[in-house]
Protein backbone atom coordinates (compact mmCIF):
# COMPACT_ATOMS: atom_id res chain seq x y z
CA UNK A 1 0.00 0.00 0.00
CA UNK A 2 1.71 3.72 -1.11
CA UNK A 3 2.35 5.37 2.11
CA UNK A 4 0.21 8.98 1.08
CA UNK A 5 2.08 11.47 3.16
CA UNK A 6 5.37 10.21 1.37
CA UNK A 7 4.47 10.51 -1.51
CA UNK A 8 2.88 13.82 -0.74
CA UNK A 9 6.10 15.51 0.20
CA UNK A 10 7.71 13.30 -2.63
CA UNK A 11 5.52 15.71 -4.67
CA UNK A 12 4.74 18.95 -2.81
CA UNK A 13 7.53 21.22 -4.08
CA UNK A 14 5.27 21.09 -7.88
CA UNK A 15 7.76 19.41 -9.86
CA UNK A 16 7.05 17.09 -12.85
CA UNK A 17 8.45 13.27 -11.49
CA UNK A 18 8.56 10.21 -13.06
CA UNK A 19 6.18 7.10 -12.31
CA UNK A 20 9.42 5.29 -12.41
CA UNK A 21 11.01 7.43 -10.08
CA UNK A 22 8.77 7.56 -7.90
CA UNK A 23 7.88 3.88 -8.00
CA UNK A 24 11.37 3.57 -6.91
CA UNK A 25 12.17 6.14 -4.07
CA UNK A 26 8.74 4.78 -1.98
CA UNK A 27 9.43 0.80 -2.79
CA UNK A 28 5.98 0.59 -4.50
CA UNK A 29 4.67 -0.95 -7.37
CA UNK A 30 3.71 1.81 -10.24
CA UNK A 31 -0.22 0.90 -10.43
CA UNK A 32 0.15 1.55 -6.44
CA UNK A 33 1.10 4.86 -6.79
CA UNK A 34 -1.52 5.63 -10.31
CA UNK A 35 -4.15 4.19 -7.06
CA UNK A 36 -2.49 6.37 -5.08
CA UNK A 37 -2.97 9.11 -7.15
CA UNK A 38 -7.18 8.87 -7.45
CA UNK A 39 -7.38 8.63 -4.03
CA UNK A 40 -5.31 12.03 -3.40
CA UNK A 41 -7.49 13.81 -5.92
CA UNK A 42 -10.82 12.59 -3.99
CA UNK A 43 -9.07 14.59 -0.91
CA UNK A 44 -8.86 17.31 -2.55
CA UNK A 45 -4.94 16.94 -4.15
CA UNK A 46 -4.72 17.24 -7.65
CA UNK A 47 -2.29 15.13 -9.53
CA UNK A 48 -1.36 16.25 -13.20
CA UNK A 49 -0.28 14.03 -15.66
CA UNK A 50 1.84 16.12 -18.04
CA UNK A 51 2.97 13.34 -20.43
CA UNK A 52 3.24 9.64 -21.21
CA UNK A 53 5.36 9.32 -17.60
CA UNK A 54 5.45 12.80 -15.86
CA UNK A 55 3.42 14.07 -13.47
CA UNK A 56 3.18 16.50 -10.77
CA UNK A 57 0.65 18.96 -8.70
CA UNK A 58 -1.73 20.70 -9.75
CA UNK A 59 0.09 23.36 -7.16
CA UNK A 60 3.18 23.28 -4.94
CA UNK A 61 1.59 22.51 -1.21
CA UNK A 62 3.25 23.17 2.18
CA UNK A 63 3.26 19.94 4.36
CA UNK A 64 3.10 20.62 8.25
CA UNK A 65 5.51 20.59 10.06
CA UNK A 66 5.39 20.42 13.71
CA UNK A 67 8.58 21.53 14.51
CA UNK A 68 9.11 24.58 12.43
CA UNK A 69 5.30 25.44 13.56
CA UNK A 70 6.56 25.02 17.20
CA UNK A 71 9.30 27.22 16.56
CA UNK A 72 7.27 30.04 15.06
CA UNK A 73 5.24 30.38 18.14
CA UNK A 74 6.07 33.60 20.47
CA UNK A 75 8.08 32.09 23.76
CA UNK A 76 5.60 33.29 26.08
CA UNK A 77 3.16 30.51 24.02
CA UNK A 78 5.82 27.80 23.37
CA UNK A 79 6.51 27.18 27.27
CA UNK A 80 2.62 26.44 27.57
CA UNK A 81 2.45 23.76 24.78
CA UNK A 82 2.89 20.25 26.23
CA UNK A 83 1.62 18.64 23.17
CA UNK A 84 2.03 19.96 19.21
CA UNK A 85 0.40 16.78 17.33
CA UNK A 86 0.14 16.58 13.50
CA UNK A 87 -2.09 14.22 12.16
CA UNK A 88 -2.45 13.51 8.11
CA UNK A 89 -6.17 12.52 8.84
CA UNK A 90 -8.38 12.67 11.69
CA UNK A 91 -12.39 12.84 11.82
CA UNK A 92 -11.96 16.12 13.83
CA UNK A 93 -9.08 17.98 15.48
CA UNK A 94 -11.43 18.94 18.24
CA UNK A 95 -12.89 15.59 18.38
CA UNK A 96 -9.78 13.68 18.96
CA UNK A 97 -8.67 16.47 21.88
CA UNK A 98 -12.32 15.94 23.75
CA UNK A 99 -11.52 12.73 23.93
CA UNK A 100 -9.22 12.84 26.60
CA UNK A 101 -10.90 12.44 29.25
CA UNK A 102 -8.07 13.66 31.98
CA UNK A 103 -9.00 16.80 33.42
CA UNK A 104 -5.63 18.62 32.32
CA UNK A 105 -4.01 21.43 34.22
CA UNK A 106 -0.67 20.86 33.03
CA UNK A 107 -0.58 22.74 29.65
CA UNK A 108 -1.85 23.76 26.07
CA UNK A 109 -2.44 20.69 23.51
CA UNK A 110 -2.67 21.06 20.12
CA UNK A 111 -3.76 19.04 17.10
CA UNK A 112 -3.39 19.94 13.85
CA UNK A 113 -4.49 17.86 10.81
CA UNK A 114 -3.94 17.85 6.83
CA UNK A 115 -7.65 16.92 6.31
CA UNK A 116 -10.72 15.97 8.04
CA UNK A 117 -13.38 13.29 7.33
CA UNK A 118 -15.82 14.44 9.65
CA UNK A 119 -14.65 18.18 10.29
CA UNK A 120 -17.58 20.00 12.10
CA UNK A 121 -18.97 23.33 12.40
CA UNK A 122 -21.51 25.12 15.21
CA UNK A 123 -25.01 22.90 15.06
CA UNK A 124 -23.25 19.75 13.73
CA UNK A 125 -22.68 21.21 10.54
CA UNK A 126 -19.83 19.76 7.93
CA UNK A 127 -16.80 21.47 7.90
CA UNK A 128 -15.34 20.83 4.56
CA UNK A 129 -11.64 20.06 4.82
CA UNK A 130 -9.82 18.94 1.67
CA UNK A 131 -5.94 17.73 2.11
CA UNK A 132 -4.01 20.55 2.83
CA UNK A 133 -6.55 22.99 1.70
CA UNK A 134 -6.88 24.85 4.80
CA UNK A 135 -5.45 24.74 8.26
CA UNK A 136 -7.78 23.01 10.59
CA UNK A 137 -6.40 22.78 14.21
CA UNK A 138 -7.86 22.70 18.10
CA UNK A 139 -6.30 23.97 20.86
CA UNK A 140 -6.91 22.50 24.29
CA UNK A 141 -6.57 24.45 27.47
CA UNK A 142 -7.98 24.64 31.32
CA UNK A 143 -8.82 27.81 32.60
CA UNK A 144 -9.64 29.08 35.91
CA UNK A 145 -12.10 30.36 37.38
CA UNK A 146 -13.64 29.09 33.77
CA UNK A 147 -16.90 29.99 33.36
CA UNK A 148 -16.44 33.91 33.27
CA UNK A 149 -16.97 35.67 29.97
CA UNK A 150 -17.19 31.81 28.39
CA UNK A 151 -20.11 33.26 26.29
CA UNK A 152 -18.49 35.86 24.51
CA UNK A 153 -15.13 33.41 23.69
CA UNK A 154 -16.94 32.73 20.49
CA UNK A 155 -17.13 36.18 19.18
CA UNK A 156 -13.95 37.31 20.98
CA UNK A 157 -11.75 34.95 19.34
CA UNK A 158 -13.35 35.86 16.13
CA UNK A 159 -12.37 39.21 16.35
CA UNK A 160 -8.45 38.29 17.28
CA UNK A 161 -8.24 36.31 14.61
CA UNK A 162 -9.20 38.62 12.04
CA UNK A 163 -6.82 41.05 13.65
CA UNK A 164 -4.18 38.35 13.79
CA UNK A 165 -4.32 37.79 10.05
CA UNK A 166 -4.57 41.05 8.85
CA UNK A 167 -0.93 41.34 10.86
CA UNK A 168 0.40 38.52 8.46
CA UNK A 169 -1.43 41.19 5.33
CA UNK A 170 -4.94 39.27 4.48
CA UNK A 171 -6.54 42.72 4.17
CA UNK A 172 -10.72 43.09 4.22
CA UNK A 173 -11.51 40.21 6.76
CA UNK A 174 -14.85 40.70 8.75
CA UNK A 175 -17.04 38.81 11.17
CA UNK A 176 -20.35 36.94 11.39
CA UNK A 177 -22.25 36.38 14.35
CA UNK A 178 -21.34 34.48 16.27
CA UNK A 179 -17.58 32.54 14.52
CA UNK A 180 -17.21 33.55 11.17
CA UNK A 181 -14.10 34.87 9.32
CA UNK A 182 -15.50 36.31 6.27
CA UNK A 183 -14.54 39.10 3.26
CA UNK A 184 -17.19 40.31 0.85
CA UNK A 185 -19.71 37.95 2.31
CA UNK A 186 -17.78 34.59 1.24
CA UNK A 187 -16.90 32.56 4.07
CA UNK A 188 -12.57 32.18 4.85
CA UNK A 189 -13.10 30.33 8.32
CA UNK A 190 -14.81 29.10 11.48
CA UNK A 191 -14.84 28.03 15.11
CA UNK A 192 -16.05 25.86 17.33
CA UNK A 193 -16.24 25.83 20.75
CA UNK A 194 -16.61 22.54 23.50
CA UNK A 195 -16.14 22.54 27.25
CA UNK A 196 -15.71 20.50 29.73
CA UNK A 197 -17.25 21.54 33.26
CA UNK A 198 -15.66 20.24 36.01
CA UNK A 199 -16.92 20.77 40.11
CA UNK A 200 -14.98 22.95 40.99
CA UNK A 201 -16.00 25.37 37.94
CA UNK A 202 -12.63 24.89 36.18
CA UNK A 203 -13.42 24.44 32.79
CA UNK A 204 -11.53 23.03 29.80
CA UNK A 205 -11.69 24.02 26.97
CA UNK A 206 -11.06 22.84 23.16
CA UNK A 207 -11.16 25.63 20.57
CA UNK A 208 -11.53 24.20 17.05
CA UNK A 209 -10.28 26.99 14.58
CA UNK A 210 -10.57 26.34 10.37
CA UNK A 211 -9.15 29.24 7.84
CA UNK A 212 -9.60 28.07 4.08
CA UNK A 213 -5.91 28.79 2.81
CA UNK A 214 -6.36 27.14 -0.65
CA UNK A 215 -9.16 25.60 -1.32
CA UNK A 216 -9.67 23.41 -4.18
CA UNK A 217 -11.82 24.88 -6.49
CA UNK A 218 -13.77 21.72 -7.59
CA UNK A 219 -14.74 21.23 -3.77
CA UNK A 220 -16.30 25.07 -3.93
CA UNK A 221 -19.48 23.44 -5.24
CA UNK A 222 -20.09 21.36 -1.69
CA UNK A 223 -20.42 24.34 0.32
CA UNK A 224 -23.65 25.51 0.98
CA UNK A 225 -22.41 29.30 1.06
CA UNK A 226 -19.50 30.93 -0.95
CA UNK A 227 -16.03 30.65 -0.14
CA UNK A 228 -12.77 32.69 -0.10
CA UNK A 229 -9.15 31.50 0.80
CA UNK A 230 -6.33 33.23 1.76
CA UNK A 231 -4.47 32.66 -1.82
CA UNK A 232 -7.74 35.15 -2.99
CA UNK A 233 -6.98 37.18 -0.45
CA UNK A 234 -3.48 37.44 -0.74
CA UNK A 235 -2.13 36.27 -4.28
CA UNK A 236 1.23 37.85 -4.45
CA UNK A 237 2.62 37.27 -1.01
CA UNK A 238 1.11 34.12 0.22
CA UNK A 239 2.32 33.76 3.75
CA UNK A 240 3.50 30.00 4.50
CA UNK A 241 0.77 27.87 5.98
CA UNK A 242 3.29 26.48 9.00
CA UNK A 243 3.16 30.09 9.79
CA UNK A 244 -0.94 30.70 9.76
CA UNK A 245 -1.18 27.96 11.90
CA UNK A 246 1.22 29.49 14.11
CA UNK A 247 -0.44 32.46 14.56
CA UNK A 248 -3.79 31.28 14.65
CA UNK A 249 -2.31 29.09 18.21
CA UNK A 250 -0.76 31.81 19.65
CA UNK A 251 -4.20 33.76 19.13
CA UNK A 252 -6.10 31.17 20.74
CA UNK A 253 -4.04 30.63 23.78
CA UNK A 254 -3.58 34.12 24.03
CA UNK A 255 -7.72 35.03 23.66
CA UNK A 256 -8.63 32.01 26.34
CA UNK A 257 -6.32 32.91 28.75
CA UNK A 258 -6.51 36.69 28.46
CA UNK A 259 -10.61 36.55 28.45
CA UNK A 260 -10.06 34.85 31.70
CA UNK A 261 -7.76 37.34 33.07
CA UNK A 262 -9.30 40.72 31.40
CA UNK A 263 -12.59 40.40 30.73
CA UNK A 264 -14.08 41.23 27.46
CA UNK A 265 -15.85 45.30 28.16
CA UNK A 266 -14.19 45.92 24.62
CA UNK A 267 -16.12 43.91 22.72
CA UNK A 268 -19.10 45.54 21.48
CA UNK A 269 -16.96 48.50 19.74
CA UNK A 270 -14.53 46.21 18.17
CA UNK A 271 -17.37 44.40 16.94
CA UNK A 272 -19.50 46.97 15.49
CA UNK A 273 -15.76 47.88 13.31
CA UNK A 274 -15.35 44.52 11.83
CA UNK A 275 -19.26 43.27 11.74
CA UNK A 276 -20.37 42.04 8.22
CA UNK A 277 -23.89 42.12 9.12
CA UNK A 278 -24.29 45.14 11.08
CA UNK A 279 -27.60 47.64 10.09
CA UNK A 280 -28.70 44.78 7.36
CA UNK A 281 -31.99 43.18 7.85
CA UNK A 282 -31.68 39.62 8.89
CA UNK A 283 -33.25 36.05 10.00
CA UNK A 284 -32.11 34.85 13.56
CA UNK A 285 -33.47 30.87 13.36
CA UNK A 286 -34.22 29.04 16.27
CA UNK A 287 -33.70 25.29 16.71
CA UNK A 288 -37.22 24.89 17.67
CA UNK A 289 -38.03 26.57 13.96
CA UNK A 290 -38.99 30.05 15.38
CA UNK A 291 -37.78 32.76 12.84
CA UNK A 292 -37.22 36.37 14.36
CA UNK A 293 -36.48 39.27 11.83
CA UNK A 294 -34.59 42.25 12.54
CA UNK A 295 -31.83 44.84 11.88
CA UNK A 296 -28.69 44.11 13.24
CA UNK A 297 -27.49 46.02 15.76
CA UNK A 298 -23.95 44.19 16.54
CA UNK A 299 -23.33 42.29 19.56
CA UNK A 300 -23.18 43.11 23.96
CA UNK A 301 -20.44 42.49 26.11
CA UNK A 302 -21.91 39.02 27.10
CA UNK A 303 -21.33 38.38 22.97
CA UNK A 304 -25.40 38.17 22.34
CA UNK A 305 -26.48 39.55 19.06
CA UNK A 306 -28.73 42.65 19.07
CA UNK A 307 -31.64 42.96 16.95
CA UNK A 308 -34.02 45.96 16.36
CA UNK A 309 -36.96 43.60 15.93
CA UNK A 310 -40.82 44.98 15.33
CA UNK A 311 -41.14 44.19 19.68
CA UNK A 312 -37.60 46.74 20.25
CA UNK A 313 -34.50 45.79 20.93
CA UNK A 314 -33.77 41.76 21.59
CA UNK A 315 -30.92 40.21 22.27
CA UNK A 316 -30.05 36.49 21.37
CA UNK A 317 -27.44 34.22 23.30
CA UNK A 318 -24.81 31.80 21.41
CA UNK A 319 -27.03 28.82 20.98
CA UNK A 320 -28.91 26.21 19.00
CA UNK A 321 -29.55 29.28 16.23
CA UNK A 322 -28.64 30.47 13.22
CA UNK A 323 -27.71 33.89 11.52
CA UNK A 324 -27.89 35.13 7.42
CA UNK A 325 -29.08 37.76 5.25
CA UNK A 326 -33.36 38.33 5.43
CA UNK A 327 -33.98 37.81 1.78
Amino acid sequence: MTDHARLIVELSDGRPRTLAGLSEDLGTHPEGILAAFRELSNSGILVVRLDANKYCLAHAIEPLDSGLIRGSLPEQVRRKVVDLDVQQRVDSTNARLMRLSSHDVGGVRICLAEMQTGGRGRRGREWLSPYAGGVYLSVRQHVVPGQRHLGALSPLLALNLADALRGLGARGIGVKWPNDLVRSGKKLGGILIETRIYADQSVTVVCGVGVNYRFPPEWSTRSDRPIVDLQEIMPRNLVSRNRVAAVIIATVVDTVCGMAAHGVQDLPVRWRVRDDMVGKVVELREGNGKTVRGCSAGIDCSGRIVLHTERGQESFALGDVSLREAM
